[in-house]
């Protein structure tokens, strides 16, 4: 899945963005397929994250009608990390640590990020 910065410095999908972008300019998911010539249901696993990968050909005419540039990987042969580590390099180091807060709280929630982290510290250490 491609990932992309949004303002505030939070990752954001392809999806995301092109719902965002849609809802701004206040159109419905399928006034917005009819303008990019593709068909509703592209349209919708593409913004619900269902289709993973959308052809280049299909992101163009999205960015087209929307009249945006999506921020995906910037060559075919970016990897998802690298392109993930492009990103995270982005982020200031105050967003880093509310992310990492962020995905510690999912993955562990009935633990304080504080918990984890000297945990952690103790298995390295």
């Amino acid at each position: 899945m491609c990932y992309a910065l949004a303002q505030g410095g939070h990752l954001v999908t392809v999806g995301e963005q092109i719902r965002m972008a849609r809802s701004r300019l206040g159109w419905t998911a399928t006034q917005a397929a009819e303008k990019a010539g593709i068909a509703r249901e592209i349209w919708s696993r593409i913004e619900c994250g269902t289709t993973k990968q959308p052809r280049a050909e299909t992101l163009g005419k999205i960015e087209r009608a929307l009249g945006l540039h999506l921020e995906t990987p910037q060559t075919p042969q970016e990897s998802q990390q690298s392109y993930v580590m492009r990103l995270w390099e982005a982020l200031s180091t105050h967003d880093r640590e509310e992310m990492l807060e962020e995905l510690v709280r999912r993955a562990v929630p009935d633990r304080s990020f504080g918990d984890v982290h000297e945990a952690a510290l103790v298995e390295v250490g």
